[in-house]
């Protein structure tokens, strides 16, 4: 949010925004980190979404990291955007 704010002071237009490391859907162990993380997407996207046509999209975190063009087109398939209403 902090970023955001200050493009917006520097009048940088953000035509999107990627959303890194989040807490994959359905992770037992990660319950209650997914729940702090979904409150501070929720309010990311109250200050990105005003916009139109501007896409947050969410990246999950998975381990090991990606490697090579396979795995990373892979983990590209995993990727959501996150709509107006507030749903990934």
């Amino acid at each position: 949010e902090r970023l955001l704010a200050e493009l917006d002071a520097l009048s940088i237009p953000v035509a999107g925004l990627l959303v890194n490391a989040i807490t994959p859907p359905g992770c037992a162990r990660c319950r209650r980190a997914g729940a702090r993380e979904e409150k501070q997407v929720r309010a990311l996207a109250r200050r990105f979404l005003t916009g139109t046509g501007r896409p947050m999209i969410l990246a999950p975190m998975i381990s090991p990291e990606p490697r090579g063009v396979r795995a990373l087109r892979d983990w590209g398939t995993t990727w959501r955007r996150f709509d107006r209403a507030g749903r990934p």
